[in-house]
Parts: structure tokens; sequence; C-alpha cells
């Protein structure tokens, strides 16, 4: 969504001549131009007319108001105000230019230099405050209110720190531990601070985009009791094993290995103990082209630092000397060298020799079948075994065992190491509703060659992506809508379809994991594992193009060929792209199905063989062997993901963006391209869009009814009532009240209507605005005059209320008693019109029935009249008609006589 708040008829709005911001594919992103025309939409800028341009790409241009501490005061929250404001911070003179708020989400450009903003005085006024926004933008604010909601709710909080690699997420996480650890006593702050030197010594390295990369994830807890630090635990994330063998051009290993080399002094005894060599002297510490030479801190320094906190955490001289042998271990690993030999191969010659030797001394391997230790290491290096019998391996092979063992012993020393510090924080005794978590994991990674490990990491990236959006944008909207909150829509891109193509069902870690355990069930010989790489490559190609066929359009962009790569001859099979939410990476695939690996038998078998206590492992029985992911590292880390995501559902998150400025590393420049697509991945513009009318503080009506119910006295709680309306209308009366000004006289500053929000289950405060509520409580608590005079003042409005509630419901019933009664006279005399109407019905039947009746038997009484009649006249007339023949009969008779 670029600009979801311009209406189609943004020109016209503006007018002609309107200076305004046009989206560009250049590296300014945004460029100044001014609406030359209206319909159609014609802009004028530095690169010429632009012509039909879309709406959606154009914004109003500001000239004030940049440099604000938090976005959401801008006068436009529009993307190019976010850009040019973080730009125009981050470039200023002040220190604290690098942080700024976007709503309650803390953004923090990498200043690539130290500020003069930290430390106990920093810390001093952010506890005064008693919310975030009345703090200055700073990592030390974020932490400040996770600390006052875990002891204000007593729910368990989490920071998330985020970006992409080299934007500062270390640094950042130190600072809000630095704060949170600085409230304990009894030496917990020293061993909590101390497990950053220690992590970072053994988990960080140099690469091309920072120099103090963490390679590896991090989720630390920190335990409270009674709101003083009591203990930490450490969780860790997928470190990558790949660097130990194989330094990246222009990197480093991990820091530790550099440490023993160059920071320990040539008089101390430890360098003949450890076999301490110069770094040139590894294979495991060449890179194919030297990095810059820009250190994070000078190694003797860093060695210093790092013993000291071995020493703050409690741990023995012994302890230590085992961790630095196993890590000089694994360089001297890398120096066993082989050549081809008529069966298999065989140690390149003595310095290879003295390399197994130094190998197996300090890993304190036993011997075995009367053969010494590192005979023993060379068998497990060299051979394998195949069903009843041993196979010599070639000399690619082997030392792909040799690197395979290294791996998996420093993997080992890491998992110890992090179980001793957790051993030594004391986090066994911990209550878990009294938590705050850290979470430091790595960020987006595309480097130039991409591999397992950019995987992994990026598909951890996703889902963390996910639940910021979830957590954030897309369940703060639900929150509107349960509470009957109208707020902008705001719909951002969803990266499901992405996390399922990795880790779904038949995703390519499934497919991955396939590959992988049916490579360890078989005996590979030289190029096996190369052609296994390509045809899982091959594998995830068919399984894109039949996404073609079967899943939507968009589903099916997300893995396809290189286009670099397509139609290449051996580049299609090597390479596979995703088009990630960040951007699109290209994956190398041939190494993926030997990263995957965990640990095979000869891991196993060199593990379990080591009487180091920081390496020795007991074997695997069975149960824990078995099952398709359990020897796959991919399975586990998904797992892990899951787990954290689950994790960190359970917390009330807070979050901390940093952003890379530019990849020169340089202070005080800043690439608006590259810092823009941070801003667009993060979902930083949707935020601030939702931030435009969001409410980010809300407290339920409970609660307030539990803070300013114990002030009233019996009468006044009496007329408030119980129960929710009660708890409602106590919450109206006192914001109604702050509206007013009424506790101005007090030193509480009022609010406006805009300022909150009544939901049904809770009140909806706009960013800093539930300070006077807060301040209101608070003096009531400390001063017991001022508590009366509030009580006072909302017990009169209470008591007002049910005055004029009661009258409301007087001339409610009486309305009610007049409306009866004329419904019920309305009914009488409705019931007589209706007996009037039946009984008028049914003299109309009565006189309709008689008159039909009367007519009836008076049609027939002249019908008989009339056939009577009509028969006498006939009668007399024949009688008549007789008597006169007879008398003309006589005549005649008499006449002819």
């Amino acid at each position: 969504i670029l600009n979801p708040r311009v209406p189609p008829d943004c020109a016209m709005r503006w007018g002609v001549g309107t200076p305004v911001w046009v989206y560009d594919e250049g590296p300014e992103v945004f460029v100044d131009g001014r609406i030359v025309h209206d319909d159609p939409l014609v802009v004028e800028t530095s690169r010429g007319l632009l012509e039909g341009v879309s709406e959606e790409l154009v914004y109003k241009a500001l000239t004030f108001g940049f440099g604000a501490c938090d976005a959401c005061q801008l006068a436009d929250l529009s993307d190019p105000c976010l850009l040019l404001n973080l730009e125009k911070r981050y470039c200023s003179q002040e220190p604290g230019g690098v942080y700024t708020w976007v709503g309650p989400i803390l953004t923090a450009v990498n200043p690539y230099k130290r500020l003069p903003i930290y430390g106990a005085d920093s810390m001093q006024s952010f506890k005064m405050a008693k919310t975030s926004v009345q703090s200055s933008p700073h990592p030390y604010a974020v932490a400040a209110q996770a600390f006052r909601q875990m002891m204000r709710n007593k729910t368990k909080q989490g920071i998330l720190v985020s970006g992409e690699s080299g934007a500062g997420k270390t640094e950042t996480a130190k600072y809000v531990m630095q704060y949170l650890a600085a409230n304990s006593g009894d030496g917990v702050e020293k061993r909590v601070l101390g497990t950053n030197p220690i992590l970072e010594g053994f988990g960080n390295a140099k690469t091309i985009w920072n120099d103090n990369s963490s390679r590896f994830g991090k989720l630390l807890r920190l335990h409270f009791d009674q709101g003083h630090l009591s203990g930490a635990s450490v969780q860790t994330y997928l470190l990558a094993r790949s660097r130990v063998t194989h330094v990246p051009a222009q990197e480093r290993n991990y820091h530790a290995f550099y440490l023993l080399c160059n920071g320990l002094d040539v008089s101390d005894p430890l360098r003949e103990s450890l076999r301490v060599k110069p770094c040139e002297f590894f294979n495991y510490l060449r890179s194919p082209v030297q990095h810059d030479g820009q250190l994070y801190q000078a190694d003797a320094d860093f060695l210093t630092q790092l013993r000291g906190a071995f020493a703050s955490l409690g741990v023995a001289p012994e302890q230590e000397q085992d961790i630095f042998r196993a890590t000089m271990a694994v360089l001297w690993l890398g120096n066993i060298e082989f050549t081809e030999a008529c069966n298999g191969c065989t140690l390149a010659g003595p310095e290879a020799e003295e390399a197994l030797r130094t190998a197996a001394d300090l890993l304190e391997l036993q011997g075995r079948d009367g053969r010494e230790p590192h005979e023993v290491l060379l068998s497990l290096l060299t051979e394998t075994k195949v069903v009843d019998r041993t196979r010599p391996l070639a000399r690619a092979k082997a030392e792909s065992q040799r690197d395979a063992v290294a791996r998996a012993i420093y993997v080992q020393l890491f998992d110890r190491i992090v179980a001793m510090v957790n051993q030594c924080l004391g986090s066994e005794t911990t209550q878990a509703h009294t938590d705050i978590g850290i979470l430091d994991i790595f960020g987006f990674e595309n480097m130039p060659v991409n591999s397992f490990e950019q995987l992994c990491i990026n598909f951890a990236n996703e889902k963390l992506h996910q639940f910021f959006l979830e957590q954030v944008i897309i369940q703060e909207q639900v929150a509107y809508r349960h509470e009957g909150i109208q707020i902008v829509e705001v719909t951002p891109k969803d990266n499901t379809p992405i996390i399922s193509l990795l880790a779904g069902d038949g995703g390519i870690f499934d497919i991955l994991n396939g590959f992988t355990a049916d490579a360890l069930r078989l005996v590979l010989v030289d190029h096996q594992s190369q052609q296994s790489g390509e045809k899982f490559c091959r594998r995830l190609h068919d399984q894109g193009d039949r996404k073609l066929s079967e899943a939507s359009r968009e589903a099916s962009k997300l893995l396809a060929v290189p286009k670099s790569h397509a139609g290449k001859p051996g580049r299609r099979e090597q390479h596979f792209e995703i088009r990630h939410t960040a951007e699109t990476v290209v994956y190398t695939a041939c190494d993926f199905i030997e990263k995957n690996k965990d640990d095979d038998a000869t891991v196993s078998e060199v593990l379990a063989l080591s009487k180091l206590p920081t390496v020795h492992r007991a074997p695997l029985d069975g149960a824990q062997a078995r099952g398709r992911g359990a020897k796959c590292i991919a399975g586990k880390f998904v797992r892990q993901v899951q787990d954290l995501m689950g994790e960190l559902s359970e917390s009330s998150c807070h979050y901390i963006r940093c952003i890379k400025p530019n990849d020169r590393k340089k202070p005080g420049v800043i690439e608006r391209r590259k810092v823009y697509q941070q801003l667009k991945v993060g979902g930083m513009f949707e935020l601030l869009v939702l931030m435009t009318q969001a409410y980010p503080t809300r407290m339920p009506y409970r609660d307030l009814m539990d803070r300013y119910g114990p002030l009233l006295d019996h009468s006044t709680r009496t007329a408030l009532g119980v129960g929710a309306p009660a708890e409602r209308l106590l919450v109206e009366i006192i914001l109604g009240q702050l509206q007013a000004d009424r506790f101005a006289g007090i030193g509480v500053e009022g609010i406006v209507a805009d300022d909150y929000a009544l939901g049904t289950s809770k009140v909806f405060f706009k960013a800093g605005k539930v300070e006077s509520l807060e301040d209101l409580r608070d003096l009531c608590t400390t001063d017991p005059e001022q508590a009366d005079e509030v009580a006072a003042v909302i017990g009169s409005e209470i008591r007002r209320r049910r005055i004029a509630r009661v009258k409301s419901l007087f001339r409610t019933v009486m309305l009610l008693g007049r409306r009866v009664r004329a419904r019920r006279a309305t009914a009488r005399i409705a019931t007589m019109v209706a007996r009037v109407s039946a009984a008028s019905r049914c003299a109309r039947h009565w006189t309709a029935r008689t008159i039909v009746g009367y007519r009836t038997r008076r049609n027939a009484a002249i019908h008989i009249q009339k056939v009577a009649r009509g028969l006498r006249a006939r009668r007399c007339a024949a009688a008549l008609r007789s008597r006169l023949r007879a008398v003309v009969l006589i005549q005649t008779a008499l006449r002819g006589a």
C-alpha cells in the first residue's frame, strides 16, 4: 500500500501548482514535483514532465515538521514523510537522532559509531517516565515500558529486536539488557551482562556487512523477583556451523579462534598447553579474500573481556581451559590434510600427522582395540563402516568427514557453553509470569553466495514478519472491530504462501529432509553428495513447475529458476530462486544435503570417545535417532521456530526495528532506497497508516474500577452499582471530568474527546493520552487530601447522574403509565366497537334471514293465489262455455224446431 489515504481526486483537491512528491524507482525514491494539469494528472519534476501519473504514487510535499521524535506527530503520515523524517533525524547532530518512534514501535538506525547517550545517568530519566511516549526514543524507553507492564499486569513481556544483517540488532539488544539488568543485586547484573562477550565470542563473526554479526539466534529471558533481577536463561537457535570450516571471502571465522591465536600473550602458559599458533597457520582461518582489517575490537582486549566474563559467572579455570582446548582442537582438525593413495587416502605429510596427534591430544580421545588415540581418530576420518566391514574413503570424502567432525565439535562446545551459562545464571529458580524476553535473532540475508544457512535464516525472518503483522496490525484491527471502534482498514502483504513453500507439507524443507535421510542411510562415494544436491534442486524446479498449473498465479511466482541461470547447462541443477517478502534470493543448492545433516555415525563416535567434558556426548539411542527429521537440522530448526512463535504469542511484545542506513558502514550517510526497502518490508508504512487513528493504549473497565473504586465511600459505591455497566459508568465519569478540566486545580492535564474511545469492555487511548489518567491515580495514591477531592468530584457526578437517571426513569414510568392507560382505554373502545359491530352483523344477518323467508312465503302465496285464481277463472270460463253451448244448443234446437 503506497498511499492509502490519498483520495482519487487528489489533484483536484490539491489544485494545479501544488508541490508534491512522486514515487520513483531511482535511489532517491521520491522526487520533488509540481502539479501542472489535473485531468489527466501531469506532474513537472526535475526529470521532466510525468504524464498519466497514478494518484497512488503522488504525495503532497511538506516543508516543515521534519525531525519529530514520533513520526505520528507529523502533519501528514505518508510514506515520504516517514522516510524523510528518519533521514532528517539521522543526519542531524543530535546523538539521539538515530532513534525514532513510529507509534509504539522504536526504529533504530545504525549510527556506526559510539554515542554518549547510554549509561546510568541516561537510565534515570527513563525510570521516571510513566509511559514510553513520555520519553525520548531510546532502547531504554522500550525496556522501561516492558518492565512497567510486567510489574503492573504480572504478565510475561517480550522485546523483539529485528532487522537485516548489519542493522545493529546485537548492540541494541545489549542496551536493552543493560537497562533491565541495572535493577539487580548480589552481582546478578555482572553475571547477566557477562553472557554478552561469551556468546559473542563463540557465536559472532565478522562479515562483509557487520564487524560483529551474530551467526545464531538468541532469546534471553530475564527473571525478576519483586522487581529485582534474580536470574536469566538463554536459548539459542541455529548456529551457522558451516562457517567453522569454510570462511567466506572478506570475512572471518568465529571470534573465539582469533582471540586465542592473536589475543594470548606470548608469555601466557596457555599458549603452550593449548598448542596455539598464529592465525595464518590454520586452514580454517584462511579466507579466499582477506577482510578489510576493521575489527569490532582488538582481539587481546576481547579475550580479556571474555575471560573476565567467565570469572564473573563463576566458571572455574579448569572449565575455561577445557573450552579453549576444544576451540583449538577444531583448528588443528582443519590442518589434517590427506593425499590420494592406492587404497583410499592417507596423511599428506609430517605436518598433517602433527595436526592429527595434537587434535587427538586436545580432545583427550580414548584409544581403542590397542590403538593409540590418534590412530583411532585417523581411522574414523578415513574409513567408514558398510554393514559388517570397513571401507576406505577417498580424499575428498575424508576431508568432508573431517570437516563434519570439526563442525560437530564446535556446535557441541557452543551448546555446552550455553548450558553452562544457564546453570551459572540460576535459571531454574524462576517464575514464569515475571519474565522479560529479549529476542536477538539473525536478520534477513542475501549474500553473494546463499546456502542452507541463509535459507533457514530467511525462513525465521518470514515467521517473525508474519508474527509482527498478526500481532501489531491484523490483531490490532480485529481488537478494534471486536470492541466496536471504527478505524482505517489496512491490508498488509501476506507472506503465508512463502512460509508454506518453505515449511509446509511437501515444502522445500520437507523435500530436503527426505533427501538427507536417504543420504544418511547410504554410503556415499565421491561426487554422490553433489549429485544428490543436484537431484534435490531438480526436484524443487519440478515442484515449481507443477505449481504453475495447480496453484494460483501469485503463489507460482515464489519458486523459480534464476533468470541468470535459466537455459545454461549445469546451472539449473545448482540454483533455485525464492521471492521472499524482503527481496528475491538465489540459493546455491549443491551443499544443502551435507549442511542439513546433524550427526552421522562417525561424528557421534568421535564425540563419545572424547573425555573432554565440553565435547563428550553419549551416543544417541535408537528412539532418539529414529524419525525422518531426527538427524536433519532443518527439521529441528523449524520446530524451534514454531516453539519460539508459541512462546512469543504468550507474551506482551514490544518491537525495535533496526535499520541499516548504508552498505559502506559510514556514519551520517543514509541511502534512501535501502532504508525505504527495509521500512516497507518491516510493515512500517502500514503501521503508520494504522497509527493515524489507532489507540495503542487500552485498559479494561474492570482494572480502572479496581483502581478508582476504593477511593469512593460506601454510599457512592452503592449509588454506582455493580457489574459491567457500573464499571463503564465510572470510566465515563472520570474521563468526562478530565475532559471538562475538573482536575486542573490539582495539576492534572485535561483531555479531549478524540483522545479516547469507549469499547464494549475496554477504554482505548491514543498515544500518550493515558498519562492524565495515570497522573490522577498517582496523586490519589500519594496525597490523601487530593484523593478525597477527586473522590468528591467523582461522587458528586455519580450522584448527579443517579438523580438524573432516577428522574429519567420517573419520566419514563409516567410516560409508560400514560401509554398503558391509553392502551387500556383504546382496548376497551376497541372491545365495544367490536361488540357493536358483532351485534350489527348479527342484526344484519337476522334481518337478512327474516326478509328472505318472508319474501319466499309471499312469493309462494302469490304464486298459489295466481294458480288458484287462474284455475278458478278457467273453471268459470269452462262452465260459462258449457252453459253457452247448452243455450246455443237449446236455442238451435228450439229454432230448428
